[in-house]
């Protein structure tokens, strides 16, 4: 990752300003930082990036989806879900469903931060739609994850239940581990959450183990991007 950052720091320092190549490095750049934990960096790097793209365009979806989750790291869940809101829009503008897809799942998450259900459900099951439509089965595996979370707001553990499982059985067939895990996790914190303790308890060792061994480095690792999302949409 060290080495991928230096590339990519070296890139953006020689490449012309305003050129389309240097905002793609900047925000490669900005996308590595998040991984790699350092924020104020990575936020520096997007600002700089948001300067100079024009809006409305793809870089510019990946520019706010990024920003939103330094915005979600740093603690600004509202600011955060304005900034997946409006990657996803303008990711639809560019004819991009799942990267639309995608960033609307992440504004679930921080909606559900400010408690803010209503809002979470709306872009849940706008999420789901668009994933559905072109068919795609981690962008329909993670609305649906987060659909089952909003249902679990609310209190309706047989809905959120459905669709938790439901978002497991889509991803179990993938290799993507990461998000395997994550799974595991909503549901053994679903089950906890109405006391069934005997139920969460296998949820909760597969996630564990999945987790040990991705942090141990394990040839099952993948690469998770520190949240819902791909970094840049499809050309």
């Amino acid at each position: 990752m060290s080495a991928a950052i230096g590339h990519l720091e070296r890139a953006a320092t020689i490449l012309e300003d305003g050129s389309r190549e240097k905002i793609r490095a900047l925000v490669d750049l900005g996308a590595a930082l998040i991984a790699q934990g350092d924020i104020p960096r990575a936020k520096a790097r997007l600002t700089e990036a948001a300067a100079m793209s024009r809006h409305r365009t793809r870089d510019d979806a990946a520019i706010q989806i990024n920003l939103g989750i330094v915005l979600s790291r740093e603690g600004e869940p509202h600011q955060a879900a304005v900034a997946f809101e409006r990657s996803a829009e303008i990711a639809l503008g560019a004819g991009d469903v799942r990267f639309a897809s995608i960033a609307l799942a992440n504004a679930v998450e921080n909606f559900l931060r400010l408690e803010a259900v209503e809002a979470a459900a709306t872009s849940a099951e706008r999420a789901l739609r668009l994933a559905q439509t072109i068919g795609d089965p981690v962008a329909v595996s993670t609305a649906q994850a987060n659909l089952g979370l909003v249902f679990a707001k609310r209190g309706d553990w047989a809905k959120a239940e459905q669709n938790l499982l439901g978002s497991v059985e889509l991803i179990a067939r993938l290799d993507n581990p990461y998000s395997l895990a994550s799974r595991y996790q909503d549901l053994a914190q679903l089950y906890e959450a109405q006391g069934r303790g005997a139920d969460a308890a296998p949820w909760k060792a597969r996630a564990d183990d999945l987790f040990a061994r991705l942090h141990a480095g394990s040839p099952t690792q993948s690469v998770p991007g520190g949240s819902r999302t791909d970094s840049r949409p499809n050309d």
